[in-house]
């Protein structure tokens, strides 16, 4: 085996929601080589409760006995203990790659339905949205929580991003709930509660947009 056949590659990124930007943890991701005859396995992993994954191999898992110079590389996500495949990079193969690729892979939610079973509801936020003055300005650093509309009980919040997104996700997979939604500001003022339940189905996302005055 020569010194170049052992050098190690690496591959990184992050699994998000599209919609949300919110990171998937514990979902398998697959590395590969795409080849004329048959494409090269090179790694797997998990990504951790960030959504953050790393994979690792060496020239010798490519190169084909030395004809493949550079891997041509793209990945797949499967749900855990099965081989259906919720996401895949293989229509835009990233040729020639280098010694250190970056992705960030970006799954929408109605990549995950109801066949998955109650543990992957855990992955679709339950209420989204955005955050904004009348105007469609973003306002962001706001927390926005979801009440169970019947006891007032906070299921989930999420803090608004630099674009005025919201995700809220219930660290347990919940059924159908009527939902209300308050937003806090910084100092701890409740500056917006919602009038009227919004209808969570347990499975599609409340989407909720809300309009604030400017903060002074």
């Amino acid at each position: 085996m020569t010194e170049g056949r052992d050098k190690q590659w690496f591959v990184r990124g992050q699994l998000v929601i599209d919609e949300t930007n919110q990171p998937i943890p514990g979902l398998l991701i697959r590395l590969w080589d795409k080849d004329v005859l048959f494409d090269d396995a090179l790694d797997e992993s998990m990504t951790d409760h960030d959504g953050r994954f790393i994979l690792r191999y060496r020239t010798r898992d490519f190169d084909d006995g030395g004809l493949e110079g550079l891997p041509d590389l793209y990945l797949r996500v499967h749900v855990p203990g099965t081989e259906r495949v919720l996401l895949s990079t293989e229509e835009a193969v990233r040729d020639n790659a280098g010694r250190l690729e970056e992705f960030t892979l970006r799954l929408t939610h109605w990549a995950f339905n109801l066949e998955d079973g109650g543990a992957f509801l855990r992955f679709r936020p339950q209420l989204r949205g955005s955050v904004t003055t009348a105007d469609g300005t973003p306002l962001e650093g706001l927390r926005v929580a979801a009440h169970d509309a019947a006891d007032g009980r906070i299921l989930a919040t999420d803090i608004s991003t630099e674009d005025g997104v919201y995700g809220c996700w219930y660290a347990e997979p919940q059924g159908p709930t009527a939902l209300k939604v308050s937003v806090t500001a910084e100092d701890g003022g409740v500056v917006y509660r919602s009038r009227e339940p919004l209808w969570y189905d347990g499975s599609n996302p409340v989407v909720h947009q809300i309009r604030l005055a400017p903060r002074h």
